[in-house]
């Protein structure tokens, strides 16, 4: 089918990203950015082992995206950590645990996962944007690496939000709905590694500036 076709092309173009995304990070990356290098490690690793595994052997791997979720909740809530300083750890580990505890109560419902880690990550990309209006030590925002990493978390994160909470419903109308949802998942991700490579580029620049 046409939409499945589309699906696996917005697959792919999702993991090329990630995989320019990762080359660009590798070169030079702030120290505060390599939480996020790492999950980009990941999420190219995971997603290329399923896709390589479903579309050339017709094997399904039934729990990479809950191993993906608990790992995008462990770096990220520590790249936050360090965005925030020290009077939130506490409340981010607290946070971190309440999560996790939920998620093990709920079965392994990776749906849970999806939607808390969604809510968690878009609130602090937004708060993070409250914090830099506020402080605002960048004269140009567009100059500073966190401004385009964060960016691409609000976005993709809020837009994912939106999806997990119908996808249960949406997979039961039919399977055209489910893989439709997932796709604008994908799209998603790549305006997310669009956005993540930006902002390793413009550290690795900011890096060579300061060392010339």
């Amino acid at each position: 089918m046409e939409y499945e076709n589309l699906y696996d092309v917005i697959s792919y173009i999702m993991i090329f990203s990630a995989v320019a995304s990762l080359l660009i990070g590798l070169r030079d990356s702030a120290n505060i950015s390599k939480f996020v290098l790492t999950l980009v490690f990941f999420s190219f690793l995971l997603d290329l082992i399923f896709a390589v595994c479903y579309d050339f052997f017709g094997v399904y791997i039934p729990y990479h995206g809950v191993v993906y979720r608990i790992i995008e909740l462990l770096l990220l809530v520590e790249f936050y950590k360090r965005i925030f300083k020290f009077r939130k750890i506490f409340i981010l580990a607290i946070i971190e645990l309440l999560i996790l505890a939920i998620f093990c109560y709920s079965g392994f419902n990776n749906n849970y996962l999806r939607v808390s880690n969604s809510i968690l990550f878009s609130v602090l990309s937004a708060l993070f944007f409250i914090k830099y209006l506020r402080e605002m030590e960048k004269e140009n925002p567009l100059e500073d690496s966190l401004f385009w990493i964060n960016s691409g978390f609000l976005i993709y994160f809020s837009g994912f939000l939106f999806i997990s909470l119908f996808f249960e419903l949406l997979s039961k109308i039919d399977r055209a709905s489910a893989v439709i949802s997932y796709m604008f998942h994908n799209l998603l991700g790549v305006v997310k590694n669009i956005c993540l490579a930006y902002g390793f580029w413009v550290a690795q620049r900011k890096s060579r500036e300061v060392g010339c």
